[in-house]
């Protein structure tokens, strides 16, 4: 019986270790992880500020181009209108997928509401009477049930 209980403390013991093992392994990963989304994410910002610079000179050089057969001021009003009809469109489409938003809660309640609806029209489909414990031994005819009456 001793070495029953040695065994079981050494497979405790190692199971033990291997759960420390992996949640070490784990969090290296975890943290390996991190540091290349911080990476990425650096540099996508890099790249987001010299894309703005690089529209404002694409903007400079639209102004300029129209300048050869327009006045400045009236090139710089065309591109300001363009880019007044831009600024409306990408306003309404994200009006439009905002409005399409379904929040957290509003989540949980829908699929709450679609599993309690799937429980309903297919496990329980079949109507069953409920049958209490009397009515279950007058059906057996046991000797209880005719005791009771």
């Amino acid at each position: 019986m001793h070495d029953f209980i040695d065994q079981l403390r050494a497979i405790g013991a190692a199971f033990l270790e291997v759960l420390r093992a992996e949640s070490e392994a784990l969090r290296a990963d975890v943290t390996l992880s991190a540091k290349r989304l911080g990476a990425a994410v650096a540099l996508f910002g890099a790249a987001l500020v010299v894309a703005f610079w690089l529209v404002g000179l694409l903007l400079v050089a639209l102004v300029a181009l129209l300048a050869i057969w327009l006045p400045v001021w009236g090139a710089a009003l065309i591109v300001t209108g363009l880019l007044a009809l831009v600024v409306a469109l990408l306003g309404w489409i994200g009006i439009k997928k905002l409005r399409a938003f379904e929040g957290p809660a509003r989540t949980i309640g829908r699929r709450l509401s679609d599993h309690l609806a799937w429980w309903q029209s297919s496990l329980l489909r079949e109507e069953r009477p409920v049958v209490t414990p009397r009515e279950a031994a007058r059906a057996a005819g046991t000797a209880a049930a005719v005791e009771e009456e």
